[in-house]
């Protein structure tokens, strides 16, 4: 118990470094896709809450250690590494700008951009395939394709329900659809597609 209090009260922080970075991983993966993967989101948000939990321990167990040992120079500061620390607002801060602006999204989107071009030329128009599959940096339950467009589905639900994916419109021109609650281009005739499940 003592050698937990003494790690406690000290100045490493090596398990806030790794909970921080692995907690921005999960959240930077989860806002890969529209409407975001909630599984990786609360993977990231269970990480933060224990950087946080840490922190707090720290705080309190040198404030104890410091009452204990008020006579002694040994006695470990209370704010002794605030800078790692600022990690933590610093870091939700940055990842809420990221996510508002669907930059994780953006950079997804264009580093799977080849496979997806790829896979819209060679996809038959006949064929469905409901099996899981990758595509870049994107997983998805289906994919469909009528005479208009190719509709990927991705393999994920919404809160609580609802789906979200692309389609691909050789003609680039969007499709109306009543199934397609809203939709955005995404240029070269991708599109981005939301239903809301009502």
């Amino acid at each position: 118990m003592n050698s937990v209090f003494r790690y406690l009260a000290s100045t490493h922080d090596k398990p806030l470094r790794v909970a921080l970075g692995i907690g921005c991983c999960c959240f930077l993966w989860g806002m890969r896709v529209p409407g975001y993967d909630l599984n990786w989101m609360a993977a990231g948000a269970l990480l933060f809450t224990l950087a946080l939990l840490f922190i707090l321990l720290r705080i309190t167990t040198r404030s104890i250690a410091n009452y204990r040992n008020q006579k002694r120079d040994s006695a470990p500061r209370i704010m002794d590494g605030v800078r790692v620390w600022l990690l933590y607002p610093s870091a939700a801060v940055f990842l809420a700008m990221l996510g508002m602006n669907g930059i994780p999204f953006k950079v997804a989107f264009a580093l799977s951009r080849s496979s997806l071009d790829r896979f819209a030329m060679s996809h038959p128009s006949s064929e469905r395939i409901k099996d899981k599959h990758w595509i870049g940096l994107f997983s998805f339950a289906s994919a469909d394709r009528d005479p208009t467009r190719l509709q990927l589905t991705f393999d994920k639900d919404e809160i609580l329900w609802g789906r979200r994916g692309f389609y691909f419109s050789p003609s680039g021109a969007p499709v109306g659809s009543s199934y397609y609650y809203d939709q955005e281009a995404l240029g070269g005739g991708w599109f981005v597609w939301h239903y809301g499940g009502w």
